[in-house]
């Protein structure tokens, strides 16, 4: 307003005061949301690890609360930071299903926000600290899994969150031989806690998940759901065999869902165009974490 002032023209303080208008207006909405919202309240706290990572897994009941497949939303909670952050939306029903009123966090510990937030939640659901958490949203718009012949999932570690509700979306249109999933992970921990809203949903013989250890985890690891496997995985290999198998199956469109570090992301992103051996269309949608 000041700038508009000194120069003395009408029309740009008319602009001026419209866009400090409606920049109140947003500020009173969020703040309106805020206060409209009813708290949640915390089902479930607790940290899952093991040499390779460690990870929260934070159950909220928030009542009237809805989303949508592979949506997200901002986790408030003052005692960890008063920036709020953004985390998928996984489905917090019993049996993995999306259920209106219950929501979960599924995040990896690797900043300030999330080392707080594991030390609150070590303490369990009962726990003090956790008592102000707010969830705002949900936010996103997923892709349209419905538009096309195949869903093809390539996430790495963490990223595999949104998947947790959008593979049973897929499957609400695809047949189990349509929906694929390549899935580099670290963490058997991880694995084991994600595993039950994927099995469900995807034919295992027909998916590629790796658990890539380091040297400091020389382990045994036991059976691995999802049909899992140690070791690499090659996703420009692996894609190309998905295509050529989807065509046969009289697929002519996919869409490619990625959601990963930027390394694999650049390659799955990639990959169609430089081994397509078939006619497949595919459209891209990437999430990408950092």
């Amino acid at each position: 307003l000041e700038h508009a002032a000194k120069l003395a023209t009408p029309g740009i303080i008319a602009v001026a005061v419209v866009a400090a208008v409606a920049l109140l207006a947003y500020l009173a909405q969020r703040v309106m949301v805020r206060l409209a919202a009813p708290p949640p309240g915390v089902r479930s706290a607790e940290v899952i690890s093991d040499q390779e990572a460690t990870h929260v897994v934070l159950g909220l009941d928030v009542p009237g609360f809805a989303h949508a497949a592979g949506q997200w939303g901002y986790l408030h909670l003052p005692a960890a930071s008063l920036v709020p952050h953004p985390f998928t939306l996984v489905p917090g029903g019993d049996q993995g299903e999306r259920v209106r009123g219950k929501v979960q966090v599924i995040a990896k510990v690797c900043g300030e926000f999330t080392q707080a937030l594991a030390r609150h939640c070590k303490q369990g659901a009962a726990s003090r600290q956790l008592a102000g958490v707010r969830l705002e949203g949900p936010f996103g718009a997923p892709p349209a899994l419905d538009q096309a012949d195949a869903v093809v999932f390539v996430v790495g570690g963490v990223g595999v969150t949104p998947v947790l509700s959008l593979a049973a979306e897929a499957r609400r249109h695809l047949p189990p031989a349509r929906v694929r999933l390549f899935w580099p992970l670290r963490s058997p921990a991880l694995l084991r806690q994600c595993a039950p809203f994927l099995e469900p949903h995807l034919q295992a013989d027909l998916q590629c998940v790796r658990l890539k250890r380091g040297a400091a985890s020389p382990q045994e690891v036991g059976d691995l759901p999802l049909d899992a496997k140690e070791g690499p995985g090659d996703v420009v290999d692996w894609l190309a065999g998905v295509s050529a198998d989807l065509w046969a199956d009289g697929a002519r469109t996919a869409l490619l869902f990625v959601c990963a570090n930027p390394g694999l992301a650049d390659v799955a992103k990639s990959a169609p165009s430089k081994r397509s051996v078939t006619g497949l269309q595919w459209q891209v949608h990437v999430e990408q974490f950092f």
